[in-house]
């Protein structure tokens, strides 16, 4: 008899395709910068940490051929991490304003 194997597939949460990168952004009126961005998320590092399930606004200015845009940005905090002494916060992003 022939034994077959079985492969095990593991379920990956849909994510937004992530750019790493190191942005100024402005977080309750405290200067923090992300490390990575995408649709739905952001990972930001800040000096003051946030609570699990809170929301947090932020803001982005982003230089472009056409001039400056702002990105206003509300996310609920889905992670925190704290190493070296800095909080890395994981946000996803519930709303935002393009200005």
């Amino acid at each position: 008899m022939k034994s077959q194997s079985r492969t095990r597939k593991t379920k990956t949460p849909d994510r937004s395709p992530r750019v790493n990168c190191i942005l100024p952004v402005e977080v309750d009126g405290a200067d923090g910068r992300i490390k990575d961005l995408s649709a739905t998320g952001a990972y930001l590092e800040l000096d003051d940490s946030f609570e699990l399930n809170t929301e947090i606004k932020f803001s982005l200015d982003m230089d472009t051929p056409g001039g400056v845009i702002k990105f206003d940005l509300t996310g609920e905090v889905v992670r925190v991490v704290k190493k070296d002494g800095v909080i890395g916060v994981g946000v996803k992003i519930t709303n935002q304003i393009i200005r």
